[in-house]
């Protein structure tokens, strides 16, 4: 009696070599982003740092925000000096960093905005960023 199904010749594949275009291909591709990594993760963690100390300033902000502005005001200057100051603790070196504190009846805010520069080691090509970091909080009061 015959098969029901005629079988299938085994197919022989010839196995790639361990280096190949493909795999030098990915390599290089891996090796770009590692390089753009290194290069950008000054910006990116001087960014993180400049969110931190204005997240850390955000609730004096709020405070003084319910107070009257005869209080409010000569309280606000020293936050945004402090302010200030601490971002340049922390790295900013742009002469033209910018803070500004935002006040209304619904949501307190605080803005920074500074240039940051990347540079390209090997191949001497420099990018500056422009930072606009924003920390905001509900501006209402609590009830208890």
């Amino acid at each position: 009696m015959p098969p029901l199904y005629k079988q299938r010749q085994k197919t022989e594949y010839k196995r790639p070599k361990f280096l190949n275009a493909v795999s030098a291909l990915l390599m290089l591709a891996a090796a770009a982003a590692a390089y753009v990594a290194y290069t950008l993760w000054p910006v990116y963690s001087l960014r993180s740092e400049v969110d931190n100390e204005m997240a850390g300033a955000l609730p004096d902000l709020w405070r003084y925000n319910l107070r009257p502005d005869e209080v409010a005001v000569p309280e606000l200057v020293k936050i945004k000096q402090h302010l200030i100051a601490r971002l340049r603790e922390v790295g900013v070196k742009d002469p033209k960093l910018a803070v500004n504190l935002i006040r209304g009846p619904k949501v307190v805010a605080i803005e920074a905005r500074f240039t940051t520069t990347a540079v390209f080691p090997w191949w001497e090509k420099r990018i500056d960023f422009t930072m606009t970091p924003r920390a905001e909080t509900d501006a209402a009061r609590i009830k208890w």
